[in-house]
């Protein structure tokens, strides 16, 4: 079916998503993240200690993802070099997970399981079940991204025993979704929304409607995938509503491209443009580079469909440039070579 095809792949909202949503910072709308910049920042300006400096650092560089990441990588870079020099564990930790999330965001793979399998490290030396989790899971996702299906299926799990084994309920769904998002690229849908089920059953929009937009943006790629475009588009549009609510824009941006995807497979190509347009332009304002790859090869399949030869080529040239430089040959390399060491670390 042509929703298959990488060109117009539906994306599954979570995939970047849900491991960080336990960040203090993650699911704020932009409005609440700005109001706690500003009291930060009155902090920081303040501050005669170190120690209290960089921990601020640290909740600065959670609350700046996807809002200005450049800022967010030097405050979460500022703490982890404060951290290495005084060899204070919990904020090496923090500051290393916040890194793993921006890199993981911005594409660069290599440099996100670095610091995913570093604050994993420091996790176990603290007994931080929480960060053991959201580590596993950032690991799972990172290799779903890459299509090894098997060792994100893996991580997941670990995560998911973890979070029955402590009673985290919140983390049980994160860990089903994690666990459909990998069995639906397995291709088994069916199975998958078992999965998706289960996560929803324990998050409702009342509880916490960031995750549930993101549970029915996954089961819609499932529905997609199975064949029922009605329940695909009805729960696409369900999520955005959401999303536009919370003023998300990874979120806003991934749903967008997911109905552009919908119509595409339905064959009502002027449907899908203003979406693909809407995700590209949303993409770039939160530098998701990765997201913005994806658009522009699902936006060159429109083109193409509507026999627009010449923006169909355009765009899938600057598709293949931009997967290209944030992609390689030599960064999977390097992956696969941190995971065998992490691998022997951890048998």
């Amino acid at each position: 079916m042509i929703y298959l095809k990488e060109s117009i792949a539906m994306r599954h909202f979570i995939l970047y998503l849900f491991i960080f949503f336990s960040l203090p910072a993650f699911a704020d709308g932009i409005k609440n993240k700005r109001l706690k910049i500003d009291s930060l920042l009155l902090e920081l300006e303040t501050s005669e200690n170190k120690l209290q400096t960089n921990q601020i650092k640290v909740k600065l560089g959670e609350l700046y993802l996807n809002i200005d990441n450049d800022k967010a990588l030097m405050y979460s870079q500022e703490a982890y070099e404060f951290s290495v020099k005084t060899e204070n564990v919990d904020i090496r930790k923090n500051a290393a997970y916040g890194l793993a999330y921006f890199y993981n965001g911005n594409g660069t793979y290599a440099k996100a399981i670095k610091y995913f399998i570093e604050s994993d490290d420091l996790s176990r030396e603290t007994h931080d079940t929480l960060g053991m989790i959201l580590c596993q899971n950032g690991l799972g996702n990172l290799h779903l991204g890459d299509n090894h299906l098997e060792e994100a299926l893996d991580h997941f799990t670990k995560a998911n025993t973890l979070s029955e084994l402590f009673k985290d309920t919140a983390h049980v769904a994160i860990t089903y979704i994690g666990m459909g998002n990998t069995i639906s690229k397995m291709g088994d849908n069916s199975r998958a929304l078992i999965y998706y089920e289960n996560a929803e059953f324990i998050y409702n929009k009342e509880k916490d409607p960031f995750v549930y937009a993101g549970i029915l943006a996954n089961k819609a790629e499932s529905y997609a995938a199975i064949g029922d475009l009605n329940k695909a588009l009805e729960h696409n549009f369900e999520s955005l509503e959401v999303m536009i609510e919370l003023d998300h824009g990874y979120g806003i941006a991934i749903l967008n491209q997911n109905i552009g995807g919908v119509y595409l497979e339905q064959e009502k190509y002027a449907k899908a443009l203003p979406y693909y347009n809407e995700a590209i332009e949303k993409n770039k304002i939160i530098g998701a580079l990765d997201g913005l790859q994806s658009c522009y090869l699902s936006i060159s399949e429109v083109h193409k469909k509507m026999n627009q030869k010449d923006l169909a080529y355009d765009y899938l040239e600057l598709h293949i440039n931009l997967k290209d430089s944030l992609f390689n040959i030599q960064n999977s390399e390097v992956i696969a070579e941190i995971q065998n060491k992490y691998d022997y670390l951890v048998a």
